[in-house]
């Protein structure tokens, strides 16, 4: 479309001075020469002050004298020459000041950025963005992050003009004054004003109309708004500048946004005004862009521009008579936005709001259709503990939540409801619109749930840091995966917005929300319990269940099937689901006893071995308690243990009768659970057959509830939860008293934790055997929190800090109770699939170094966790005598990416001793082969790639390696190895940039040494997917070029 008359192109054109413009022309002809002369110094103060600018915003299109000149210049567009006529002096005056002083408040000095930590107005900044209250409690005192800086300086700088002009006032008296008043607290209003909302400008007392008789403050507001906003095109973008920044190459969130505005700027030629105006004008605008996101931003930001013409036009009815029949632009002409090289449309990736709801509500994502119980009690646990939290910041150190509330009832429709009703935290309007009703967007993840949490850690000053269980925010729509109808009344602990009630009767509807002064909806309840709005905060849902989509729901046995030893009570039918957490978790389950064998059993077990037992066969029943001896306040958990006391005569019984086959006489015991809930020790003892003869076998068992002290309550609670497991030493595990899914068992006989309570035993290895096995309960809370699928019907993995941190308590509590010489190397949580393949991914040195576990000196390195065959030792064994060295020659390294004893010793050799891998010839060996010394001598600096890599990737070789590069399949990489050189000098560089061909490289090395035969990789197929990384790497980056030593050979792996 044409723009009638004359137009008049604002764009890249060479910029004018200041006073070769209109509105300064104005300026000159209506005020006197003193005034005039005032002006001209505040501007060139001014225009020093945005010099600054750039040090504190080095990626920000530029705010410096140009732009204040363009702003000046657009000013006077806006008003056109009738427009321009029609200003007063002091309105010529105060338009160009605040076109120079807008931004004044984004320059800071470097004694003043040092220093913003300690403003008072710092903290109401991060209490307004709590994303930077987050962002600079992780920088743990590192200083000020630049982002945070940036932006609150940006946050900050309209109001920080008043004590800019200040400044000003204090070296100049009277530089602000107009005749008798000094006009810099309206100037400061003024520049404020344009990151203020629009309403702001109602403010009658600080933006009058009729300002000394002569001046409206307001108008002059509005078109300092239009005229920064339209400042729009390359002028605030130098193409040598944006080179120079480099942002094209920056690929932080900072950067990236900062590229893609200066893109904008670079691609936009800048507006056209007609030289005829009619009301709500048009312009026009010129732009050439060469990428769809660009152009995409350009288009986005006119709407806006427009959005703020209307605004502006809304406001200008307001000002005084004079200036509100001035006429605005209302439209921009997009037409000559011109595409380059390509066809301009949103192409790109949508969701069909209707399908992404059904796939979330259907059975692919979920196993149980009734999970919506366990997501609604995990909202209600994780509500219930934030208040407790909450609270306790508050100063209620003593504040307990009260229990929640289960129930169900029929109506009389035959509908059947399930009602939750907690008392934690509750919901304001602002939280159920950002929240609730946001799918997968939940409050828990959110930066302003973190923030509070800091906040009341350093309220009450306590290290324990409270983290829920839910995180995926998809809680509520789980209920209409059977359910058609929800209610909820809620009140939030603040009472701001007093009692809220919603209905939501089904996901592609509109929901009702009820607020007083309306009257509020009562809800549902069983006949006669109804219930009206909530007085204490809290929150209660009702669910009615859909007969079309739901069987017979017991909703007992979905509680008992979820909770475990809960931290807040969950009553149901007036009983506590899940448990007792006292009793449970913080007393031991039995004493110290010795169980005797009947002489009948121990007769049958004779038999099966031939021979007479005259002695009684006994075992021990110990008691290991994980909360008195846990490193971590977030492990809780009991368990006992069972083993077998050795005696000569069972020893003779089983000695085999074949020098080969070592194995023919075995005995073997199981834990299992019965239908009446007792858990029974069943020992089996077995017999191969020779030649005819038929194997013989016999099953004793005995009942082990007499000898456990767990009230029969708490015991029924925790067994109706218990499910069949595959761990073989730990039955039940939950989190924040939420149970895990743990991988179920494929043995049918055993209704939980089973395979063998006893490794399968022969007379040859009875001795050195550790035949134990542990049963019981293990609560992870707070921030230890095992990861699990988005439906939590799958446990994903288990992190480091998880592990490292149960690992230690079962440890610790054995070793009270067992000799350390009997106890297994930690591996409680080694979780293999069907097939035993490793379930956890490799385990990087990064990760591990922020273990305190591990670092500190008292914890891991303090327990003997180290053998060398004959005795065992620990790291602080080594490091009391540096001079002291161990040979080991099963490296303990062997399976670091699947163990986690594997993965805990080589760190802990990494980070605290010194490792040598001596490489040897023995003639009478089919092959090379190699031993380890560790030495107290302390190890060589971690440095950030190596961090990269598991512990114990790369290591020192001695004696006559013959330049190799690995010797064996498990052993680490030599250090000095050209190859090893150079993935190490470029190791963070190739993360960072190249990320996949780095993962190719790391990960191909450690399939070659996987015990898994899916992820096994062949030398062969290592040495050439190395080297086919290694090329690509050259060919994209040279500076990075692999020397030609760096690429593999066979010959570089000793098989």
């Amino acid at each position: 479309m044409l723009l009638p008359d004359e137009p008049i192109i604002m764009g890249n054109k060479p910029v004018k001075e200041l006073k070769q413009l209109p509105l300064w022309s104005r300026l000159e002809k209506a005020a006197t020469h003193e005034q005039v002369a005032g002006i001209e110094k505040l501007v060139e103060l001014a225009a020093g002050r945005l010099l600054q600018i750039r040090d504190t915003f080095p990626t920000y299109t530029l705010h410096d004298r140009e732009h204040a000149d363009n702003v000046v210049r657009l000013m006077g567009e806006l008003l056109d020459d009738n427009g321009i006529k029609n200003l007063s002096a002091l309105e010529a005056a105060i338009l160009i000041l605040g076109a120079y002083f807008h931004d004044a408040g984004m320059a800071f000095t470097a004694e003043e950025r040092a220093g913003l930590r300690h403003e008072e107005h710092f903290s109401k900044f991060l209490g307004a963005h709590p994303e930077a209250s987050v962002t600079l409690e992780r920088a743990k005192g590192e200083g000020l992050p630049d982002d945070i800086a940036e932006r609150y300086c940006r946050w900050r700088h309209g109001e920080r003009v008043f004590d800019v002009l200040n400044g000003i006032r204090e070296d100049h008296s009277t530089l602000l004054l107009w005749e008798t008043h000094d006009i810099g607290e309206m100037l400061a209003h003024l520049c404020q004003s344009h990151n203020l909302e629009i309403s702001a400008l109602n403010d009658d007392e600080q933006f009058p109309i009729d300002f000394r008789y002569e001046c409206d403050l307001r108008f002059c507001a509005i078109l300092l708004r239009l005229a920064d906003i339209l400042d729009f095109d390359r002028s605030r973008s130098p193409e040598q500048v944006y080179r120079d920044l480099g942002l094209a190459k920056r690929r932080d969130h900072s950067g990236s946004t900062s590229d893609l505005e200066w893109r904008k700027h670079l691609a936009s030629e800048g507006f056209v005004f007609p030289g005829k105006r009619e009301p709500d004008y048009q312009l026009g605008f010129l732009a050439g862009s060469n990428e769809p996101a660009v152009e995409y931003d350009i288009r986005g930001f006119l709407t806006v521009i427009e959005a703020e013409f209307t605004r502006c036009a809304a406001v200008l009815r307001s000002c005084s008579g004079r200036w509100q029949s001035h006429l605005l632009p209302g439209r921009i002409d997009q037409q000559n936005i011109r595409s380059k090289g390509y066809t301009y449309g949103e192409h790109r990736f949508t969701l069909d709001r209707h399908e992404v709801l059904q796939l979330l509500m259907g059975d692919k994502l979920y196993e149980n259709p009734y999970v919506f119980v366990r997501e609604l009690l995990q909202n209600a646990l994780d509500t219930s503990r934030h208040r407790e939290f909450y609270e306790q910041s508050m100063g209620n150190p003593d504040f307990r939540c009260e229990p929640i509330q289960v129930s169900e009832w029929i109506d009389s429709e035959g509908y059947q409801w399930v009602r939750i009703e907690d008392f934690g935290m509750g919901m304001s309007e602002e939280i159920i619109n950002d929240f609730l009703l946001k799918v997968g967007r939940s409050y828990y993840n959110s930066a302003r749930f973190e923030a509070d949490v800091i906040r009341y850690a350093r309220k009450t000053k306590a290290g324990h840091q409270f983290k829920p269980i839910s995180r995926f925010g998809i809680g509520l729509l789980s209920c209409f995966i059977v359910g058609d109808r929800v209610e909820i009344a809620t009140r939030h602990v603040s009472g701001d917005d007093g009692p809220i009630r919603l209905s939501l009767s089904g996901v592609q509807r509109f929901f009702t929300l009820q607020k007083r002064p309306n009257l509020l909806t009562k809800m549902p309840g069983p006949p006669g319990k109804e219930s009206g709005e909530r007085k204490l905060p809290g929150t209660t849902l009702c669910i009615r269940l859909d007969p079309r989509k739901s069987d017979i729901f017991v909703l007992a046995t979905e509680l008992q099937r979820h909770l475990l030893a809960p931290p807040v009570p969950v009553i149901f039918e007036g009983r506590n689901i899940g448990g007792d957490p006292k009793e449970l978790l913080d007393t031991p389950w039995c004493e110290p006893t010795t169980i005797i064998l009947s002489e009948a059993d121990t007769k049958k077990i004779g038999d099966v071995f031939g021979a007479t037992l005259t002695e009684p066969i006994e075992l021990r029943l110990l008691p290991v308690d994980i909360t008195n001896h846990s490193p971590s306040p977030y492990i809780k958990g009991q368990l006992f243990t069972v083993f077998l006391e050795e005696s000569e005569e069972l020893r003779l019984a089983l000695e085999s009768s074949s020098p080969v086959r070592t194995n023919e006489k075995q005995i073997a015991a199981f834990i299992a659970m019965n239908s009446d809930n007792a858990v029974t020790v069943k020992i089996q003892a077995y017999r191969k057959g020779v030649g005819f003869e038929k194997d013989k076998k016999t099953t004793c068992s005995i009942n082990f509830m007499p000898y456990l002290t767990v009230s029969g309550k708490s015991w029924d609670e925790l067994a109706a939860y218990v499910h069949s497991v595959k761990l073989n030493k730990i039955a039940c595990v939950g989190h924040n008293g939420i149970s895990l899914p743990l991988p179920k068992s494929r043995h049918q006989d055993a209704w939980l934790s089973t395979r063998a309570l006893v490794t399968p035993i022969s007379g040859k290895n009875l001795e050195s055997t550790r035949w134990y096995k542990t049963w019981g309960l293990v609560i992870f809370l707070d921030n230890l929190r095992p990861d699990v699928s988005i439906s939590r019907d799958e446990l994903v993995s288990l992190p480091w800090a998880v592990r490292s941190a149960c690992e230690l308590a079962v440890w610790r509590a054995l070793t009270k109770v067992m000799p350390q010489e009997r106890i297994e190397e930690p591996g409680i949580f080694d979780l293999n699939d069907e097939e035993g393949k490793a379930r956890q991914p490799p385990i990087l040195l990064g990760e591990l170094l922020s273990d305190e576990l591990l670092t500190r000196e008292e914890m891991w390195p303090w327990e003997k966790i180290f053998s060398n065959g004959k005795n065992r030792f620990s790291v602080m064994d080594l490091k009391s005598d540096p001079s002291r060295t161990v040979t080991v020659h099963s490296p303990f390294w062997s399976k670091t990416a699947e163990d986690f004893s594997g993965v805990l010793q080589a760190f802990l050799t990494r980070y605290w001793l010194r490792m040598v891998v001596w490489y040897e010839y023995n003639a009478w060996l089919p092959r090379q082969y190699s031993t380890v010394v560790a030495s107290g001598e302390r190890s060589l600096s971690i440095n950030e790639a190596e961090k990269l890599f598991p512990p114990l990737f790369f290591a020192e070789y001695k004696g006559k390696h013959n330049g190799i590069l690995r010797v064996g399949g498990n052993t680490p990489h030599r250090l000095d190895h050209p190859f090893s050189q150079w993935l190490l000098k470029y190791a963070v560089s190739l993360h960072q940039n190249y990320p996949g061909l780095f993962g190719q490289i790391r990960d191909a090395l450690l399939a070659s040494q996987s015990t898994d035969s899916l992820n096994f990789l062949s030398i062969e197929d290592v040495v050439q997917r190395i080297n086919q990384s290694l090329e690509r790497i050259g060919e994209l980056d040279p500076k990075m070029k692999p020397p030609e030593q760096a690429f593999l050979k066979l010959a570089d792996f000793e098989k």
